[in-house]
């Protein structure tokens, strides 16, 4: 696996795909102001996963999070 793309002062641009970093919900970094917009994957996804609802774990599910500036939420 070798994506290419192009970082520039506006922001990277893929082409291609990129896999984010995984956690269980409880190991997630701390989600505040200066984490805002940070995207991972969750691998113990529980309860409802509803988009832009607050994460859960405890579950078996994988999916992808956000970070709100105050919350995990699902995206």
């Amino acid at each position: 696996m070798s994506p290419q793309g192009v970082l520039t002062a506006a922001g990277a641009f893929l082409s291609g795909f990129f896999k984010p970093a995984q956690y269980t919900a409880a190991g997630l970094p701390a989600c505040n102001a200066s984490g805002r917009g940070a995207v991972a994957t969750i691998t113990d996804a529980g309860g409802a996963i509803n988009y832009r609802g607050i994460i859960g774990g405890g579950g078996s599910a994988i999916a992808v999070v956000l970070c709100d500036g105050a919350n995990w939420i699902y995206h």
